[in-house]
């Protein structure tokens, strides 16, 4: 239980902030989203926005993670501002959205931009390579997945299974 003395807005953000983060790594993405904006009540922070995201994410919420997205983007009203890196990632949700919703030409524009922000953003190539791979582009696809392996020093098994069958699409069977 939190006082009303003078350090009790500071106590309650600090326990907001550290819970919702907590929630999320331990996979409780609806705990982590009601911390994240009990935090932003506040003191709206790019952070906290951006865990916000992920959390509606991980719970499939795909029309509030376009809103909540795109008003970070923008810039809208009530949302924190932020840097290259911050709305790299804010991209990099939409695109893995929408790759979830199999509108592969929208996540790649997505991820498109992720890239420009963020040029190393890894993921942002493995998902666009198993974008341009359910459109039927291997080549492309090959040429993401690649330079994810580049930019990954330890990729998950499922990569290798994704690598292998965009390369079997087009009869590398080397």
């Amino acid at each position: 239980v939190l006082s009303d003395g003078p350090d009790s807005a500071h106590a309650q953000l600090s326990l907001f902030r550290n819970r919702a983060y907590l929630n999320f790594e331990q996979g409780r993405p609806a705990a982590a989203l009601n911390d994240a904006q009990q935090a932003q009540a506040l003191e709206p922070e790019p952070e906290l926005a951006l865990l916000r995201l992920k959390a509606l994410a991980s719970l499939a919420n795909f029309e509030a993670v376009e809103r909540e997205g795109q008003g970070l983007l923008e810039r809208a009203a009530g949302f924190p501002a932020l840097d290259n890196r911050q709305q790299a990632q804010v991209l990099l949700v939409l695109g893995r959205i929408r790759c979830q919703q199999e509108k592969y030409d929208l996540a790649i524009q997505a991820l498109d931009a992720a890239l420009a922000k963020e040029p190393a953003l890894a993921e942002a190539y493995y998902l666009r390579g198993r974008a341009y791979h359910a459109l039927g582009r291997q080549r492309t696809s090959l040429t993401n997945y690649l330079e994810y392996a580049r930019l990954e020093p330890r990729p998950p098994a499922t990569f290798w299974a994704d690598l292998g069958q965009a390369a079997g699409a087009r009869g590398d069977y080397p």
